[in-house]
């Protein structure tokens, strides 16, 4: 069976990475063609971590409609820092806003919020999400290396697998500050 491709999951052309997109429609490939994409999109972040030893992503829950935010910064494969931005959700039941930053060893004391996982880790929870789920229908989107989308169209997952789903909002190489947040989800270092 012959996967349909609407990028390359992976193109390296002089040691660049462009951003690509596999989408494994219902019937076509088996689940070992998807994990292939995930096994070829991991060789891909492992040829280029070198050139992005630091990076940052902001993590959100699929297809969530006004979604709270995970922030990560990793440092060499350690997790510097992590914040989290959930918006007032009483309305449907989800609570009120919340904003917190951890630092250093602190980081991962809070239970809301995505880990600070390394792009590895990231793959790992792709890979766990493809077996966990009983769908053929997988799609991967990788930018720069790292699994910005891995999941479903729909959002569709079955147990374990929905929080496994990858849905970068933003992902980039290089060290940025914490990204310090007051309640309310106001940017401590901006607010008036």
């Amino acid at each position: 069976m012959k996967v349909r491709r609407t990028m390359l999951v992976v193109l390296a052309l002089a040691g660049a990475f462009v951003p690509g997109f596999v989408a494994c429609e219902s019937g076509m490939p088996t689940r070992s063609k998807a994990q292939e994409a995930v096994d070829m999109a991991r060789a891909a972040w492992a040829a280029r971590k070198s050139t992005c030893e630091a990076y940052n992503y902001d993590r959100a829950r699929f297809l969530e409609v006004s979604p709270a935010i995970t922030s990560v910064q990793i440092v060499d494969d350690v997790p510097a820092w992590r914040s989290y931005t959930q918006p007032d959700r009483r309305d449907a039941g989800l609570g009120p806003a919340e904003a917190w930053t951890e630092e250093g060893v602190a980081v991962g004391t809070h239970a809301q919020g995505f880990g600070a996982l390394t792009v590895e880790q990231l793959y790992d929870d792709c890979e766990a999400a493809l077996t966990a789920a009983q769908r053929d229908d997988f799609q991967l989107t990788v930018d720069q290396g790292a699994p910005t989308s891995c999941g479903w169209p729909d959002g569709g997952c079955v147990g374990d697998s929905c929080d496994r789903q990858v849905h970068l909002l933003g992902f980039s190489c290089g060290e940025l500050p914490p990204a310090h947040v007051a309640p309310g989800g106001v940017d401590a270092s901006t607010a008036p």
